[in-house]
């Protein structure tokens, strides 16, 4: 008898640390994803979005990077509501890949936007920003696109 009831509390045990073990968290880790030319690319390292109470001018920056390269999504007059924004004054991007620099930016003394692509910022708090994008990226002569671009990222710096 006294087996029957170690085995039945060592099942009971077994459950409920099963239960503690699966339960959802709301509390992911950081992200940037993305593909370009047709490559999936993770950000791995370096990953970081300026934290609400650091958003000084509404400004909004994310960065990520990977073993070649580093990604920069910036966001100017930003409101700090879900919204969407277009290459232009208020929002850029630098994209490096082998110490090469693209653009998508607008470019305020050659009078027009470099690249082009949209950001959009799908959720945001004080914690955390979660969004998409696409772009066209321009550098060096060579055009580069960025698709199926996922973000979620804890705000601190």
């Amino acid at each position: 008898m006294q087996v029957k009831n170690i085995t039945n509390l060592f099942n009971a045990f077994l459950s409920i640390a099963t239960l503690i073990a699966c339960k959802k968290s709301n509390d992911f880790d950081s992200y940037i994803k993305f593909a370009t030319n047709s490559i999936n690319i993770n950000c791995d390292k370096d990953l970081k979005a300026n934290p609400a109470d650091r958003n000084l001018n509404g400004f909004l920056q994310i960065e990520g990077a990977w073993a070649t390269g580093s990604l920069e999504l910036t966001v100017h007059n930003f409101k700090n509501t879900p919204a969407q924004y277009s290459i232009g004054g208020d929002h850029n991007v630098r994209f490096f890949i082998n110490d090469t620099l693209f653009l998508a930016a607008f470019d305020s003394f050659g009078g027009g936007a470099i690249g082009g692509g949209t950001l959009r910022i799908a959720e945001v708090t004080d914690d955390y920003v979660k969004g998409s994008f696409d772009y066209r990226l321009v550098g060096n002569s060579i055009t580069k696109q960025i698709t199926n671009g996922e973000f979620y990222m804890k705000r601190k710096w």
